[in-house]
């Protein structure tokens, strides 16, 4: 008897509460009259049943049920709050995404000269329905504005390209590049033709030079001998005694000279050596005449690796200081690699205690199934829950962090239904235990529900969902392992 009496005393409790939360949120316990509007889309794609309605992102009510109106057109029922007035010319747009994650809404896009004063759509109206781009989260307007400009940038090339004057210009410049070509080919053939003639020269008096060379080295020799020669006698006093020695030395000098005199001449009366020495001077002169070109492209080119020479000054200090932060990346990386070696990998001994559970609910506004797939695991101090709000269907994310406030009381803290949220689990008896969550910061809701367990993994759930959004009576069933 007692446990019943407090049983009873605790249910009791448990109205109270709820009662309590619609009275602070403002709400009603028993859904208001809603107005009823019609959807026409091509693609309903991604919006589902329970989904909410939004009109200037504010909540206005949910889609009750989605149909087909032919085999081409799907036709979406929706229950629109009684004080809300939808001014006429109004669409109903389903936003795109890229990623097909996270909650599908379906947004009310009034006229933009919709005023207070304009006149309301009736109950019962259909509206047009659209799907947005996916583009309209990356570009804004869709990408338009870049599509124009790209098609503006593209008509601005084939007008450049189209200028006739332009194509007569680049015409002429590649003309005037290529004769410039010719010309340089035709120095560059001189000049080669110039070396090997100077090559052809030095060839065919290579003798000559030779000997020429060995007896000015002879000479240059002598000269060496005899002023050191000279140098001894005077440091030692034996001047007078060596003179004849210098005079003989001096007369072989002589002879050694004259004979170098008539070599010389003997070189330079050669006729062959003189047509040889004509047409070289000949070559230079007509490489002269194209000289001030080729001094002029030597300029440039000397100007342009003297810019090159100038900008290249800085790369070495930019190499030392890549090099710098590599070495210092290289550094953390190692110390890095040693905190990740120095940790030990996490013991499976936790997931021992690894509870997962099913869950399927039926709420009575609007009728509609859901399934909340969810897991518990504990740890040091708490525990973390991980799992799917309405799965299969608008796949919202649950991540929660759990602490022991006391003895069959405990708090969460984190994402529900991937809205923030704040939730409280509280067990009555071994059996039964008491759930409240209280999520999404800028339309406040709270889910109240009592869970009762069975026995034999089976469990079940009674209570109220969306407690000051859309209420909901809620009754489901789960599996629990």
């Amino acid at each position: 008897m007692k446990s019943a009496a407090k049983v009873g005393l605790l249910v009791v409790v448990f109205l109270v509460l709820v009662l309590g939360s619609f009275s602070f949120l403002g709400r009603s316990l028993f859904p208001r009259h809603q107005k009823q509007f019609f959807v026409l889309m091509h693609d309903a794609g991604g919006v589902a049943q329970g989904s909410r309605v939004l009109m200037a992102g504010v909540e206005i009510g949910s889609v009750k049920r989605i149909g087909l109106q032919d085999p081409h057109t799907a036709r979406l029922t929706l229950e629109i709050h009684q004080d809300i007035n939808i001014p006429q010319g109004s669409s109903a747009e389903l936003p795109g995404a890229l990623i097909g994650l996270g909650e599908s809404v379906l947004t009310i896009v009034v006229p933009a000269d919709a005023t207070k004063s304009t006149p309301g759509l009736p109950d019962g109206a259909t509206l047009p329905g659209l799907k947005g781009s996916p583009l309209e989260s990356v570009f804004p307007d869709s990408g338009k504005e870049l599509y124009g400009r790209l098609n503006g940038t593209l008509e601005g090339v084939q007008k450049l390209l189209a200028d006739q004057k332009l194509q007569k210009d680049i015409r002429q410049l590649l003309e005037s590049s290529n004769e410039t070509m010719k010309q340089t080919q035709l120095t560059l053939t001189r000049f080669v033709a110039l070396s090997d003639r100077a090559n052809a020269i030095l060839a065919q008096n290579q003798g000559g030079i030779q000997g020429l060379v060995k007896a000015t080295r002879g000479a240059i020799e002598q000269v060496q001998y005899t002023a050191s020669t000279l140098a001894g006698f005077v440091k030692e006093g034996k001047l007078q005694r060596g003179t004849t020695e210098i005079l003989n030395h001096a007369v072989a000098i002589e002879n050694q000279a004259s004979s170098l005199l008539g070599k010389l001449n003997q070189i330079a009366g050669d006729p062959a050596l003189k047509q040889n020495i004509s047409s070289t001077v000949q070559n230079i002169a007509d490489t002269t005449k194209e000289g001030p070109g080729l001094a002029a492209d030597a300029k440039k080119a000397s100007a342009g690796i003297a810019e090159i020479i100038e900008k290249a000054k800085p790369l070495p200090d930019n190499l030392n200081t890549v090099a710098t932060k590599a070495s210092q990346l290289e550094d953390r990386l190692n110390a890095l690699l040693d905190k990740v070696n120095g940790v030990k990998a996490p013991s499976t001994e936790g997931l021992k205690n690894l509870s997962v559970e099913m869950d399927l609910f039926r709420e009575t506004n609007p009728g509609y199934w859901r399934t909340d797939l969810e897991g518990r695991l504990p740890f040091s101090g708490g525990f973390a829950v991980l799992g799917i709000y309405d799965a299969f269907e608008s796949d919202r994310i649950t991540a929660e962090i759990g602490h022991y406030f006391s003895k069959g009381l405990d708090y969460r803290y984190g994402v529900y239904a991937s809205k923030p949220a704040l939730g409280v689990d509280y067990s009555l008896t071994p059996r039964l235990s008491l759930r409240g969550d209280l999520w999404n910061i800028n339309s406040p809701e709270l889910d109240a529900r009592l869970r009762y367990d069975f026995g034999g993994e089976i469990v079940g759930w009674l209570g109220v969902d969306r407690i000051g959004s859309g209420t909901a009576p809620t009754i489901g069933v789960g599996i629990r392992r």
